[in-house]
């Protein structure tokens, strides 16, 4: 009876993870109960078919003591490979959204924060280029510099380095505001250079 249990329920989860996944919550759901699914339902995928492969594997042992009727060695092999596969490739899937929903949910957080923050803690830097880049939005200051000999024409401050990638900078306002300002991705080349005003503390 318990092994029937024990799969019964494992279905009900894993039906229910799935039902969930195709239903389209309306856009006025609460940001809390996104979040909360999208760490939850992973989880209980795993459970599932980690109850499901549990049932599965004491159906195969104890057939004869759960009076079932006995199979040949070939076909119950090939059934405990096909669904051990099956199984490991759901746990695995679970696995791989269960890490996605954490690093989207500290993501996000970690960005909310920064913006609560206004940034205060990423380096603050002056852009020197050949060209001008037309960076502009709230905070930041634009120069141009005449003297004949500099290589470097145009200057700009205030604007924090949000971060870089080998051939980027990824620059923000220094009172950037999120849905009204722009976010601005600068070439690391020759016609650049950036120096770190400030530092964070």
């Amino acid at each position: 009876m318990w092994v029937a249990a024990t799969c019964s329920i494992g279905v009900a989860i894993t039906v229910l993870v799935a039902a969930v996944m195709f239903i389209q919550l309306p856009e006025s759901t609460p940001a809390v109960v996104t979040s909360a699914l999208g760490l939850w339902l992973p989880v209980m995928l795993i459970a599932g078919v980690a109850l499901l492969g549990y049932s599965n594997s004491l159906r195969i042992r104890y057939r004869a003591l759960l009076g079932l009727r006995p199979r040949n060695t070939n076909s119950e092999t090939s059934a405990l490979r096909i669904n051990m596969a099956a199984f490991i490739a759901l746990a695995l899937i679970g696995c791989l959204w269960a890490v996605g929903s954490y690093a989207h949910r500290e993501g996000t957080a970690t960005a909310q924060q920064a913006e609560n923050q206004h940034f205060h803690h990423y380096p603050s830097v002056m852009i020197f280029s050949i060209d001008r880049l037309g960076i502009q939005g709230p905070g930041t200051v634009t120069g141009h510099i005449d003297h004949p000999d500099e290589r470097y024409k145009w200057v700009y401050s205030g604007v924090w380095l949000l971060a870089r990638t080998p051939d980027r900078y990824i620059l923000l306002p220094q009172q950037w505001k999120a849905t009204r300002d722009r976010v601005f991705v600068i070439p690391d080349n020759d016609t650049i250079r950036i120096d770190i005003a400030r530092t964070p503390k």
